[in-house]
């Protein structure tokens, strides 16, 4: 016995109409972000929508590199958008700090000359706490974000090697931090370029000073420079700012294997300084209590009047770090600099 199949308007009843489904907020914030429209973005994220959120239609570092204006790229930044994870050249990176967002280092670094890059392409440190560095090799390295070959290559002269015998001053960095200002401006701190086996590598140890009115069409910033005894090279730290203190807590370092770095890490130092904003000195912190060690590739976050350290869920490798590092410790407690592991 076979069952005969029968269509809707055979037995009387109308077929159904498919109900529209409601977007979700992922979808909402990306379509908000799409069309630059900042009240529906704020809206999405304010119900929860996440800036970082993967989909099949945004990129693994999430929606918020979609964003082609400051304003919306500042709005994701505010609502946890990993901004400062993303690479110099990426346009959601610059537009966030006021610089341009477009591919142009060529148009950029055309207005330099050979005079310029002979005079500042070289790695210097400050002689005063702090020391502008007004060097017009550095000013257009910040606004082309390129990388040091780039400018090495514009530059090479006939018969020269490809690579030169020292690094090049470079913008363009990773293990950096940046700290948003009440005003708006952001901090950019330090950070290395390229990998040890590069010609070009180079841990720093500057401050770049973005200006909360900084746009692409007229970039505002300085530069700090600090005696290597001041405030060394330093690259994966954290970066707090203390509202109450005016100023911004350096905490941790990776840095260059030398021997003054290798005797502090056995010893189980960790490196705190503090940087005053507005007068940019830098001042190294004298601590005291239980030290997590060592340590990097960190968060750190204020919580009331302390800061406390733990590990980056999206750096942390627990095959080459201490235990301690999977801890949690108050570095600044009750806005002075104490060490304090938190049970």
């Amino acid at each position: 016995m076979s069952v005969q199949e029968t269509r809707p308007e055979e037995n009387g009843t109308e077929p159904q109409e498919a109900k529209p489904q409601t977007p979700t907020l992922s979808e909402l914030l990306y379509e908000a972000i799409s069309e630059n429209n900042l009240d529906d973005a704020r809206a999405a994220l304010e119900r929860g929508a996440d800036p970082n959120g993967e989909d099949e239609c945004f990129s693994t570092d999430g929606v918020f590199q979609l964003a082609e204006t400051k304003e919306m790229i500042t709005l994701l930044y505010d609502h946890g958008a990993k901004v400062h994870k993303l690479h110099m050249k990426e346009p959601a990176r610059s537009l966030l700090v006021g610089l341009s967002g477009a591919d142009d280092e060529d148009d950029i670094l055309a207005r330099l000359t050979r005079e310029q890059y002979d005079a500042g392409s070289a790695l210097r440190f400050g002689t005063a706490n702090p020391h502008k560095m007004d060097v017009a090799f550095w000013n257009v390295m910040v606004e082309a974000r390129c990388w040091a070959y780039s400018a090495r290559q514009k530059f090479r002269r006939e018969g020269e090697g490809a690579f030169g015998t020292a690094p090049v001053w470079c913008f363009d960095r990773f293990g950096h931090s940046l700290t948003k200002l009440p005003d708006g401006g952001f901090v950019q701190i330090a950070g290395e370029h390229e990998d040890f086996y590069d010609p070009d590598f180079a841990i720093y140890n500057d401050v770049v000073v973005h200006h909360a009115d900084s746009t692409a069409a007229n970039p505002k910033f300085d530069i700090y420079g600090y005696p290597e005894d001041v405030f060394p090279p330093t690259d994966f730290h954290s970066a707090t700012y203390v509202p109450s203190q005016n100023a911004i807590y350096i905490i941790g370092n990776n840095g260059y294997s030398t021997e003054v770095d290798v005797k502090q890490r056995n010893e189980g130092v960790t490196p705190v300084y503090r940087l005053e904003v507005g007068t940019w000195k830098i001042q190294k912190m004298e601590t005291t209590g239980d030290a997590p060690g060592w340590i990097y590739k960190h968060q750190a976050s204020l919580e009331g009047q302390d800061i406390v350290v733990g590990p980056d869920l999206d750096e942390y490798l627990s095959d080459s770090t201490s235990y301690k590092r999977a801890q949690r410790y108050k570095v600044v407690e009750d806005g002075e600099a104490e060490l304090v592991e938190i049970q």
